[in-house]
């Protein structure tokens, strides 16, 4: 059944003029209805099936929808911190720092070493050179060790005060992973809040 409903309007039932405000019979499939209002025609292309019913009206004549649009686009909430992939250089400097602390602790202890084997064989030509070097790289590696604890604890205070760890809105579905272990799944799902 086709109902075409409107005001001061003519309406065609595919190309066949129809009278508004009644029910007409259809036959299901595709159908087209053409409805003018004044200087205005407006095409409204269906389709129906064998029990069902449309009612069409002219773009004019719809109901306003009053309230909120049915799918409004959420509110984003803005970020509280920094973002923990920022965590990254933190995490990297105190690595580096590590490494140059390691890598100077070594070459003190190759100093450390020839100076050592200079005094079990009493050759004191150059000793002097070498405990002035191995005294220099001792001073670097407290320097590195110092700068990657600092950065250590640097990287610990921004992890907890500073970075967001919510970040976006947690859906209250959850994630989850499968971990597949030869014949056994092993599924683990969790929600952060």
């Amino acid at each position: 059944m086709l109902r075409v409903l409107c005001e001061d309007c003519t309406a065609s039932l595919d190309n066949k003029r129809i009278v508004v405000h009644q029910d007409i019979a259809l036959l299901p499939g595709s159908h087209l209805v053409k409805i003018r209002v004044g200087d205005i025609t407006e095409e409204h292309p269906f389709s129906i099936g064998p029990s069902e019913h449309v009612e069409l009206r002219p773009e004019r004549d719809k109901p306003k929808q009053i309230g909120p649009d049915p799918d409004p686009t959420p509110p984003v909430e803005e970020r509280s911190g920094i973002h923990p992939a920022w965590l990254t250089i933190g995490f990297v400097a105190t690595a580096a720092f590590g490494g140059a602390a390691l890598g100077s602790y070594l070459d003190a202890q190759t100093y450390s070493d020839q100076l050592q084997e200079k005094r079990l064989t009493g050759d004191t030509e150059g000793a002097q050179e070498i405990a002035d070097r191995g005294q220099a790289a001792e001073v670097r590696t407290y320097v590195f060790e110092g700068f990657c604890a600092a950065s250590a604890l640097a990287t610990i205070f921004v992890a907890a005060f500073a970075v967001d760890w919510k970040g976006a809105p947690s859906t209250k579905t959850g994630k989850q992973t499968t971990l597949l272990l030869g014949h056994a799944n092993l599924s683990l799902r969790w929600q952060l809040d």
